[in-house]
């Protein structure tokens, strides 16, 4: 097997399709795929996914975030999704933090996710980050031991009143 992040292209249309539908099939939450599930279509998703990564196109109210495919290479199966937001805004803060991912259903309990994740420390590094910081919803377990799998530290819990729901932040310190 042959797994790597790779950020996405128009040669992974019908892969970045799949995988969405596949989240969409099993109610799965969907986390790290930059509004992949809101766009019209897949190539609408490439376009905003290349001006987020952009600093002199990412929209004033975003903060620069690059988008991955973590793929088998060898079956051109994509096994997750992972975003890097370059820096915080007000609401990653509390809500979001500096990378959020999905697995696919099928895919999940095999270890791609604390996989997954180092390889986007390895990334959030290149960026220049030293400490980052990622959010779960507390009935997530996985989430949660994928994080502490990669060092997250437990941070607080905080209340999300438009969802009306909690999250924990951790912070994990990068030195990979």
């Amino acid at each position: 097997m042959n797994i790597r992040l790779v950020e996405p292209t128009i040669e992974w249309q019908t892969e970045i399709q799949a995988f969405l539908t596949e989240m969409q099939e099993n109610k799965s939450a969907i986390a790290g795929m930059g509004s992949l599930e809101t766009m019209p279509s897949v190539a609408h998703w490439l376009a905003k996914s290349e001006r987020n990564k952009n600093p002199a196109t990412v929209p004033s109210h975003l903060v620069r975030a690059i988008q991955y495919l973590y793929v088998d290479l060898e079956t051109r199966e994509i096994i997750g999704m992972i975003q890097l937001r370059c820096a915080l805004n007000d609401y990653l803060k509390d809500f979001g933090g500096h990378i959020g991912y999905s697995i696919a259903p099928s895919k999940r309990r095999q270890g791609y996710g604390v996989q997954m994740l180092q390889a986007c420390l390895i990334e959030a590094k290149k960026q220049g980050l030293t400490k980052v910081l990622l959010t779960c919803d507390p009935e997530n377990t996985g989430s949660r031991k994928i994080i502490q799998a990669n060092g997250g530290t437990y941070a607080e819990k905080v209340f999300h009143p438009e969802e009306r729901r909690w999250y924990e932040k951790y912070w994990i310190t990068i030195d990979v």
